[in-house]
């Protein structure tokens, strides 16, 4: 199962810190890989709850258009805080975007106790500071990551 990402639509997803530390690599699972690409970025990037965006990889093309597995990339380290919210956030801009494995059962995911937990946003061409609550609710859990 997977979330197939269209070009210029940025998918973030809430993710919590389980300890303090620092991480230098921001990953996701391609279920799919995808194709043809097109003018834009084609990355992932952490951001605040708030939607401050704290890191973001270089360009990924090559990752997100090779095999399904996993793709990963190094940032600039961030510190992340035990307990603290941020998204993890995916951009693409290929004609045909990967496709982001999930968890198989979908279900609705309203926001909880004021967190949104994956959201989209259309007609993106960067990774710029986001507001969570103006995004499109989404009802799945995707598999990406921070280390």
């Amino acid at each position: 199962p997977g979330y197939q990402v269209a070009a210029q639509t940025q998918l973030l997803c809430l993710v919590t810190a389980g300890i303090t530390q620092a991480v230098t690599h921001l990953g996701l699972w391609i279920a799919t890989a995808g194709s043809s690409a097109s003018t834009g970025v084609n990355e992932l990037a952490i951001f605040s709850e708030a939607g401050t965006l704290l890191q973001a990889t270089g360009d990924m093309t090559a990752a997100f258009t090779g095999s399904a597995g996993f793709a990963e990339a190094t940032i600039t380290s961030v510190s992340l805080t035990e307990g603290t919210n941020y998204y993890l956030g995916i951009l693409t801009n290929l004609t045909t975007g990967p496709i982001v494995g999930t968890r198989s059962a979908p279900v609705s995911m309203p926001a909880l106790n004021g967190h949104y937990l994956s959201v989209f946003y259309g007609s993106k061409t960067s990774m710029a500071t986001v507001t969570p609550s103006a995004g499109t609710l989404n009802s799945e859990t995707y598999c990406m990551y921070a280390r």
